[in-house]
């Protein structure tokens, strides 16, 4: 949320609550520093107006992410990387059922996110995705660039990296979110469609996801 207002608005307010935002997400789990990163990239590309302004963000984040870690506080640097590295290899091997095999947390397959996510996503979902991804393409925004970074860099690096992953992809639960908005968007997109047939069976689809979603709760 303040990254949008960031990107929208930059000015002091906006900075420090996106900094401490993003310090305490950092704290929290590590991967909170996509956060950052992504308002940063973004922001490069209009730098002459929002220098201060990203500046005053970077400094905050890096403060409350300090004062919210206290390993950090004897040795920032080295225990900064150690926590860096015992997350992307967590001592800890464990075997999750994938497509049918048993396969070791520590030697996952590239596609492990992808195929979980595809598995546990009702399809709706992933159309409605699809169709707010080719509708976004067109406007060009950087919410939407923004977005777009948090759903795929996460899943990119953990195919590339292939950390310790088990227990389906609940490690990356966080780009979740991210795949919904552009769903949504998508879903107001098809509403938007001047064919009523589209708006009807748009219905029927969101209708069976939810009940199928809830005859599984119960």
């Amino acid at each position: 949320l303040f990254a949008f207002k960031f990107l929208e608005k930059s000015n002091v307010l906006n900075s420090i609550l996106l900094g401490a935002t993003s310090g305490i997400s950092m704290a929290i789990r590590l991967p909170g520093a996509y956060i950052p990163l992504f308002v940063l990239l973004l922001a490069l590309l209009r730098l002459k107006s929002r220098i201060k302004f990203l500046l005053t963000s970077l400094f905050v984040t890096s403060l409350t992410f300090y004062v919210c870690s206290p390993i950090l506080w004897s040795d920032p640097i080295n225990n900064l990387l150690l926590a860096y590295e015992t997350m992307a290899r967590f001592p800890q091997k464990t075997l999750t059922l994938y497509f049918g095999q048993q396969v070791s947390s520590l030697a996952v397959p590239w596609h492990y996110v992808l195929g979980w996510i595809l598995v546990t996503t009702p399809l709706t979902y992933l159309v409605s995705f699809g169709i707010g991804v080719v509708s976004l393409a067109k406007v060009r925004s950087s919410k939407f660039v923004f977005v777009l970074l948090w759903f795929l860099v996460p899943i990119f690096t953990a195919s590339i990296l292939r950390p310790n992953l088990y227990d389906s992809y609940r490690h990356l639960f966080f780009v979740y979110p991210a795949l919904l908005i552009i769903a949504v968007v998508g879903i107001d997109t098809l509403f938007r469609h001047n064919q009523i047939l589209v708006k009807y069976l748009l219905i029927i689809f969101v209708a069976i996801d939810m009940l199928s979603t809830l005859f599984f709760m119960v």
